[in-house]
This record gives C-alpha cells, sequence and structure tokens, in this order.
C-alpha cells in the first residue's frame, strides 16, 4: 500500500524538473567580465544595443582567435536542470585580444557590491 502512494509522489515531484537550454551564437560588440563565471555580451540587433548575460555558473571559453577585420562573436551550448541544478554546456566567447574585455561591475546584496578591476 506505502509503495502504491510512493510512486504518485515520486512523478509528482519529477514532473516539476524543467530542463532549459540555452543554445545560439550572435556577432558581438562588446564582453564585460563582472566576477568569477559572470560574463555580460554587447549584441546589437537593428541599431539597437542589447546587453545580454551569459548563464551564470555555465563553463565559459574566452578565444583570442578572431582576425581585426572580423566580427567578434559568442555561442552557448548549456542546458540547467531546475531540479537538480544540473548543468552541462557552456558556452565560447571568440575576440580579437585581451582589450576587447571591459570591467563591469558586481553585487551580492546586503553582502557588497562593487566593480571589477583589471590589473595589468
Amino acid at each position: 500500500m506505502n509503495k502504491l502512494l510512493l510512486l504518485p509522489i515520486v512523478l509528482l515531484l519529477a514532473s516539476c524538473s524543467d530542463i532549459v537550454v540555452y543554445n545560439f551564437k550572435h556577432d558581438i560588440v562588446s564582453v564585460y567580465y563582472h566576477e568569477r563565471g559572470k560574463y555580460s555580451v554587447g549584441e546589437v540587433n537593428n541599431g539597437l544595443l542589447k546587453i545580454k548575460s551569459l548563464p551564470y555558473g555555465a563553463h565559459v571559453d574566452i578565444w583570442m582567435d578572431v582576425s581585426p577585420e572580423d566580427e567578434k562573436w559568442y555561442e552557448c551550448d548549456y542546458t540547467y536542470d531546475t531540479w537538480d541544478s544540473d548543468k552541462t554546456g557552456g558556452c565560447s566567447i571568440h575576440i580579437h585580444d585581451i582589450d576587447d574585455i571591459g570591467t563591469a561591475g558586481w553585487s551580492h546584496g546586503k553582502f557588497g557590491s562593487g566593480t571589477t578591476v583589471r590589473i595589468d
């Protein structure tokens, strides 16, 4: 009898799981580093600049492999399971050189906020 009750509970909890899929590729005009594991990129669509945060916790590789005459770009192929917080995949950012990465702010609420500073 207890096993019959357990099965519906397990199925109910499993149905609460939601897989979020990030799969995109786009040209960018800017890259911002906030803190460890937190990046944003600037995209331009029809003259409108949009700053997009990359998925927090996604593995990010930054490649300096774009020639000066080509556009910088990024792509993400990343999934996140809301049930068990399982993260797979990651993002890659392709830029001209290290100077393409700008510093940006961060905030941990009542635990403090600030701006990342580049040390040369």
